[in-house]
């Protein structure tokens, strides 16, 4: 009866103390400051990104409920490993504790409003269009049909859009082999305009002038430089803003 008792009591101490463990907050560095988040953010939680989201608890949840709980201001994702697997945790961040994490959450919920806006294209069938390139080669439904339909919407003074250039090229090098494959850039400028510009920039993709309509009004796109990948299908597959972090994974992905 004493050893009960005693392995009872044992028993009830460590379960209260799991729980106290499991409760007291994380002392991550990455929290210090808004810029040490900011680039621990960048670096590891990117929202476009591949990863398994994961409730407070640890518990499997969907994207679409991971994002809306980090759109309200309460959480940021801390990013976990195991077994060649990708996790996102949420984790409770208090905003009144200090304006640092106010502003942390802030810009969490900023970039979880956007990427909810990106997933929501997903599946939904790329919109109309005929459209003719700066060497007046045609593009359109039909002739991109069976193809991987790989869209990038710029302009010229866009700084983040022309830094990243070197790495589409790069891309485009690498799948130039492929006969399935479309690299499509859309951009608000003039033809008159890109044409000086890219005789000066070296841009890999087809370039479409005077898109401005057809991204904002028709795909509802007002940040740039924003991707789309479009299966062979002619349904959306992925939409994101970092090509040169995500369209080299979600090629490999998609294409194979």
């Amino acid at each position: 009866m004493r050893f009960f008792k005693a392995y009872r009591y044992l028993s009830l101490v460590l379960y209260f103390s799991f729980l106290s463990c499991e409760n007291k907050p994380q002392n991550y560095p990455f929290l210090k400051d808004f810029m040490s988040y900011l680039t621990y953010f960048n670096q590891n939680t990117g929202l476009s990104a591949d990863f398994i989201p994961l409730n407070e608890q640890g518990d499997k949840i969907s994207r679409v409920d991971f994002l809306e709980i980090l759109s309200q201001k309460d959480y940021i994702p801390i990013r976990e490993e195991e077994d060649g697997k990708v996790f996102y945790k949420l984790y409770r961040l208090d905003k009144d504790k200090s304006s640092t994490n106010d502003q942390i959450l802030t810009t969490v919920a900023q970039f979880a409003e956007i990427e909810k806006n990106f997933m929501s294209y997903e599946g939904q069938a790329f919109p109309s269009f005929n459209m003719l390139d700066l060497k007046g080669k045609r593009y359109d439904n039909q002739n991109t049909r069976g193809k991987i339909l790989v869209l990038k919407t710029w302009f010229i003074r866009c700084h983040a859009c022309v830094e990243e250039m070197p790495a589409m090229n790069k891309i485009v090098k690498a799948f130039v082999h492929r006969n399935d494959i479309v690299f499509l850039s859309l951009a608000l400028d003039d033809e008159k305009n890109l044409k000086e510009f890219l005789s000066k920039k070296s841009f890999n993709y087809a370039t479409v002038a005077n898109q401005e309509n057809f991204i904002e009004n028709t795909l509802g796109f007002s940040s740039f430089p924003t991707h789309i990948i479009v299966s062979k299908s002619g349904r959306i597959l992925k939409v994101f803003s970092d090509g040169e972090r995500y369209l080299p994974y979600y090629l490999a992905k998609y294409l194979k």
